[in-house]
């Protein structure tokens, strides 16, 4: 949904739709069934956002790694005068 927007009404950490608050909710289902044994995410808002679904079926503590994300997948700025690449939520605000 961020992505169709127009630059200018992007958010450059966007978290998930309703949509995919729902599909979270049936991966971390999903995943209950699945011998998971860690868990790792991004430290961006919706990587979070489906890591707390998953975190809480499976009783599983995750690892945000600061650096797990993916090359200019997020950014800030505008095309006409350029865009900054974005690594998401830093420690502080984890």
């Amino acid at each position: 949904a961020n992505n169709a927007l127009p630059d200018h009404q992007r958010v450059h950490d966007p978290g998930l739709t309703d949509l995919g608050l729902e599909q979270a909710e049936q991966l971390g289902a999903w995943m209950k069934s699945m011998p998971v044994t860690a868990l790792w995410c991004s430290p961006f808002k919706r990587s979070l956002d489906t890591t707390e679904a998953i975190r809480r079926r499976c009783s599983l503590t995750p690892y945000v790694h600061i650096d797990l994300h993916e090359l200019g997948g997020c950014y800030s700025g505008y095309q006409a005068i350029g865009r900054t690449g974005e690594a998401g939520m830093g420690a502080s605000e984890l």
